[in-house]
């Protein structure tokens, strides 16, 4: 369960144009950021979710305002599914490092019983 989504939508907005590949237009961000009390030139991912949010028409039932958790976790749900294209190198090497002379050795296999 993800109880905070905004670090991940923070982490995956560093790497792909979240506002543009949910269609969000740069007055729905800036009214987002205003409502958050936040400076209106830099989005952050609280206010991403509200702009979001508020063009997917999820709405908090107590107050009628945008539920920006709801939003969170639609980016992070996408991210898992593949629906944004969010890829990354593979490691160079799928080898353990090779040991050197000042590391320990490793320890030998375990011994197997005596044969009874």
């Amino acid at each position: 369960a993800v109880h905070s989504p905004y670090a991940a939508v923070r982490a995956a907005a560093e790497y792909l144009p979240l506002a543009a590949l949910y269609g969000l237009q740069p007055n729905e961000l800036r009214a987002a950021q205003e409502e958050e009390g936040g400076d209106p030139a830099a989005v952050s991912a609280l206010g991403l979710c509200c702009a979001l949010a508020a063009k997917k028409g999820f709405l908090q039932s107590r107050s009628g305002a945008p539920d920006a958790h709801r939003a969170g976790l639609l980016v992070v749900r996408d991210c898992a599914e593949g629906a944004l294209p969010l890829l990354s190198q593979p490691p160079t090497s799928l080898a353990p490092p090779p040991f050197s002379s000042s590391s320990p050795p490793p320890p030998p296999p375990p011994s197997s019983p005596p044969p009874l």
